[in-house]
């Protein structure tokens, strides 16, 4: 079974047979963005015959044992291309004198952070593998040969040429499968029980290797999604300008995670953040509704590709959701869509432990997925049927609904988006937060987040006014930090003046840059396609300041429109040069 042929489908890409020797009997039309010679290249491109007649030649360059675990760390060769071998480095964690052979988990690194080989199955009670791939500038890495003279690996992935093979995608798959046919081989390993799993870049592969090799039978994928031809997310912007128009649906049939996902078996768990100016959160949950396997999805609101508001900690069911693949823990919960009535929302959730919590997000708005803002709402439960009701001044809003629900083990999942109509807060007058604040302040810090690229502060905190209290992290440290709550400010905004701000300096004065934000989170700082940042430098004093800012002082690109408002962000950034705390009593349209 270790043989993937692959066939076209009309307007879907490619799927995968699961089967050796497909017939002519068995295709289906060709794709019709793609020529007969783009299907002739990819239709055996996962086929395995050839390159598993290469010897895996093993090399442990290093092995140690402590605390009862046997770590070696291993170059295979995956394949020969015409420049030479592929040399495949990965790191093999295993318990010396297990009770039983135990799984494997294949850990997979991301973009963010390549040169991290330290594997993540101890926790989970499985051999921890973790394979190397992008990071050519640590001692130990897996060498491409194809790519040697790329030494930004990511920048190959959108390369194919002379033909389709030569991508990173197609050079990682296969160690990633080879690494699999080592790991058969070992006898102190369960080789029938595999999860891979990966954040960002690491849960794309996750997903992707899942869907051509049968072997795993666990996806544990994190801020990952498929789709780049689909919405603007980073990377569906990175695919449109490094590929030609000629060869973009070559790519998105040979390597385009949601090309793959109906043919997935393996049990899948897709945690995403709402949002994810990478992977957008849309495109994740279409390539969660193509999946035909087993699978849960949980949704981390007002969280940007792992930045989680301030005072908030990140609780994922990963771990519980390995166990329950691998080693047969019980099933894990489950939920129902949200079904409304006027401004209440019920729902049922089931599972084998009692469910003991249910919240409601709510995203009022037709903004882009990164510049959303998501209200909780707690819900109560009457018999077998949770509910909770949108807040009053915000439900005749258009906008998106989800639920997440928590069992006493504390797993926890979430439904898919809802749709809801209503009011469009960016264009016409609702109402704003409470006592005309221009964010969330029932949910103080948590109603802000760091911004990808600069520092966080050290903390911030909820002021006891409508404001909000910045520790810096050290002295001259630049901070920044987002809130997409201004949303509901957008449709009255041209009913006032601008922006007030109350800073308190503390006895230090500053400068502080206020942003007010289009679509914020997409990417390029573009009119016709990304972000549109309306930016004002202020001044404040070493006391308390009150600060007005008028419509007109905010300055944006100059093809950007000559008024901010609509606006669904809002930015701070500036720098103390003390450890003294800035606190920012109040924000409020005037």
């Amino acid at each position: 079974m270790n043989n993937i042929k692959l066939i076209a489908l009309p307007l879907a890409g490619l799927v995968i047979l699961a089967a050796m020797g497909a017939s002519s009997a068995d295709k289906a039309p060709a794709h019709p963005m793609m020529s007969v010679e783009v299907l002739q290249q990819i239709e055996h491109l996962w086929d395995m015959d050839e390159i598993r007649k290469t010897p895996l030649d093993p090399q442990i360059i290093n092995s140690t044992t402590a605390n009862g675990w046997k770590t070696d760390e291993i170059y295979i060769t995956s394949r020969i291309t015409p420049q030479g071998p592929d040399r495949v480095f990965f790191i093999f964690a295993r318990p010396v004198q297990p009770a039983k052979k135990p799984p494997i988990y294949i850990d997979v690194s991301g973009g963010g952070d390549p040169g991290n080989v330290t594997g993540g199955g101890r926790s989970l009670n499985c051999a921890s593998v973790n394979i190397e791939w992008r990071n050519p500038h640590v001692q130990h890495h897996s060498i491409w040969a194809e790519h040697a003279d790329k030494p930004a690996m990511e920048r190959s992935m959108w390369i194919m040429k002379p033909d389709i093979k030569n991508s990173i995608t197609y050079a990682f798959e296969v160690g990633i499968m080879r690494v699999i046919d080592y790991l058969a081989q070992q006898p102190d390993v369960d080789a029938s029980r595999i999860a891979i799993g990966g954040s960002s870049y690491g849960g794309w592969y996750s997903l992707f290797s899942a869907a051509i090799d049968p072997r795993i039978t666990c996806v544990n994928a994190v801020w990952a999604a498929g789709g780049l031809d689909g919405e603007k997310s980073a990377n569906g912007i990175l695919f449109k300008e490094n590929l030609p128009e000629d060869e973009k649906s070559a790519w998105t049939a040979a390597y385009d995670v949601l090309t793959y996902t109906p043919r997935i078996k393996a049990s899948t768990l897709m945690t995403e953040a709402t949002n994810d100016f990478s992977f957008w959160v849309g495109d994740a949950v279409n390539n969660f509704n193509a999946l035909t396997c087993e699978k849960r999805l949980l949704l981390i609101p007002n969280c940007n590709h792992g930045q989680m508001p301030f005072g908030l900690k990140l609780i994922g069911s990963e771990g519980p959701w390995v166990q329950h693949c691998l080693n047969g823990e019980p099933i894990f919960p489950s939920v129902t869509n949200p079904v409304a009535k006027n401004a209440t929302y019920s729902w049922k959730a089931t599972g084998p432990y009692p469910i003991t919590k249910a919240t409601l997000y709510y995203s009022p708005g037709q903004c882009v997925w990164p510049g959303r803002y998501w209200i909780e709402t707690e819900a109560t439960q009457v018999n077998n049927e949770w509910s909770a009701t949108l807040p009053e001044q915000f439900a005749k809003c258009c906008g998106e609904v989800f639920v997440t629900i928590a069992d006493d083990h504390d797993r926890r999942i979430s439904s898919v988006f809802v749709v809801r109509d209503g009011i469009d807060p960016g264009t016409s007058p609702c109402p704003l937060w409470s006592d005309g604040a221009m964010w969330d302040v029932a949910h103080g810090a948590s109603a802000w987040r760091p911004i990808i690229g600069i520092d966080p502060p050290g903390e911030v905190q909820t002021n006891a006014l409508s404001g909000i209290k910045i520790i810096p992290k050290a002295a001259e440290a630049r901070f920044a930090l987002i809130t997409n709550s201004v949303i509901l400010a957008s449709g009255v905004a041209s009913t006032h003046t601008g922006i007030r701000l109350v800073i308190d300096g503390a006895g230090e004065a500053g400068e502080l840059n206020v942003a007010m934000v289009r679509r914020a989170g997409s990417y390029h700082e573009e009119v016709t396609q990304g972000q549109i940042s309306y930016v004002k430098p202020v001044a404040y004093g070493a006391s308390v300041t009150t600060i007005d800012i008028p419509w007109a002082d905010f300055k944006g690109p100059k093809e950007a429109p000559a008024l901010p408002y609509p606006f669904d962000g809002m930015r701070l950034i500036g720098k103390r040069s003390t450890l003294t705390p800035l606190t920012i009593q109040s924000i409020m349209l005037y």
